[in-house]
């Protein structure tokens, strides 16, 4: 009897352990942008196109907002779509960035962020799990004819300067389409210098205490057992 109680009063220590360290622990470690840079470069208003660029996770993140480069530093004039996608060119996911969207506004730069870098507008989303793996990301920059060519208020802008890209992040070539269709796979090849437009924050997963705890909840529960079988 005295043994059982013993276990008993583990067990129970164990649950509130669990139940202690996950109010305390954090779920995900800091990421940030994918992108900043400290000088813009050149800007276009080319309008009528996807643009984005293709990037590489070497490990899991968790993808928390998505934006597009705010080129007078004034607000968007027009909503923009963003969304990410597999090399299969399946859209994992997306959100619409909204001309009144009052989430976070991010200065770009390193390592003292400036409105010379410009200002990336995000809008918040459910957080979305992405695998590490190699995607694109792609925002929609509008206009009125396919094909490229027309004007659009809101402009996207090529080689910034002095780019730091995120840890984790590696970035690949520019690509773009010039179908003029919202959230349409970005799937031309445009060299090694990204379009600037889109951007995303991300975080990076932590092992949860809640991880822990089944852990060790699951090794107590095995000894337990293996001591049934033994005799003890």
């Amino acid at each position: 009897m005295k043994l059982s109680i013993g276990k008993n009063v583990l067990l129970i220590a164990s649950l509130l352990l669990g139940i202690i360290c996950a109010g305390v622990l954090p779920a995900y470690a800091a990421g940030g942008p994918a992108i900043s840079y400290p000088t813009r470069g050149g800007s276009s208003n080319l309008g009528g196109y996807t643009f984005g660029w293709e990037f590489t996770t070497d490990t899991n993140v968790w993808i928390t907002h998505l934006g597009m480069w705010d080129q007078g530093a004034d607000g968007n004039q027009i909503a923009h779509d963003i969304g990410i996608w597999d090399l299969s060119s399946n859209l994992l996911v997306s959100g619409t960035l909204q001309t009144n969207d009052l989430s976070i506004t991010s200065l770009g730069g390193d390592p003292t962020p400036g409105i010379a870098g410009g200002i990336y507008r995000y809008t918040d989303i459910p957080d979305y799990f992405l695998p590490a793996g190699t995607y694109r990301i792609g925002g929609y920059i509008g206009g009125n004819v396919a094909g490229g060519g027309s004007s659009t208020p809101d402009g996207w802008h090529q080689a910034p300067i002095g780019m730091v890209v995120a840890p984790h992040i590696t970035l690949g070539n520019a690509y773009d389409n010039n179908l003029n269709t919202s959230l349409a796979f970005p799937y031309r090849d445009g060299g090694a210098t990204p379009y600037a437009g889109p951007n995303f924050l991300f975080e990076i997963p932590e092992p949860s205490a809640f991880a822990l705890f089944v852990t060790g909840g699951g090794w107590f529960f095995l000894r337990r057992s293996t001591n049934r079988r033994s005799g003890r």
